[in-house]
């Protein structure tokens, strides 16, 4: 790992456990093994700091779900897949997880910031739009649909994060599934 990335990975955990305002940036430095000069180097700022990895981990997922969801042969086959990798992804990624429910609305991260993560998923709009086109999922305003599945969906992973033995029951996920889709569909 170079040292940008140890920066990151340190930033990440610091800013999970402490908070933002709890982290200094020396902390940051000390805890990925670098020097605060060098933390400087590649993050002029905390703020461009917690935005870059705000940023960075908002692509690497969107990537993730995008490929997966192209997989699905179905509205339905498609939302399984998306709500699997999610679960998967957040069950292997806690950190990443919790720093998104942590800053997701946080004032440290700029609106562009936030407007550029949105847009990574804007193929989320168009599969629910084509849900409601198809007249599969609920003809509910846009936001609220995504309210409701988000919702849904953070719900599951907390569930499965704090009981981590329910998530090897695939009769427990299948539960889980279909209160997701129930929430969605027509």
């Amino acid at each position: 790992m170079d040292k940008k990335d140890l920066i990151v990975v340190a930033a990440l955990e610091l800013f999970v456990k402490k908070g933002f305002d709890a982290t200094p940036t020396a902390a940051i430095a000390k805890a990925a093994g670098v020097s605060n000069g060098t933390l400087f180097h590649y993050f002029k700022t905390k703020e461009m700091l917690i935005n870059s990895l705000y940023a960075d981990t908002k692509e690497r997922l969107s990537v993730v779900l995008m490929d997966t969801a192209q997989k699905g042969t179905s509205i339905k086959g498609k939302f399984r897949l998306l709500w699997e990798e999610m679960i998967v992804w957040s069950i292997d990624n806690p950190l990443k997880f919790h720093f998104f429910q942590q800053f997701s609305n946080s004032p440290y991260i700029d609106k562009l910031t936030k407007e550029e993560g949105q847009m990574r998923f804007e193929f989320v709009n168009q599969l629910l739009l084509e849900g409601q086109n198809a007249e599969v999922l609920k003809a509910a305003p846009l936001e609220l649909l995504k309210s409701v599945a988000m919702a849904t969906i953070v719900g599951t992973i907390q569930y499965f994060l704090e009981k981590p033995d329910a998530f090897k029951h695939p009769d427990i996920q299948e539960q889980a599934f279909l209160i997701f889709w129930t929430a969605l569909k027509e």
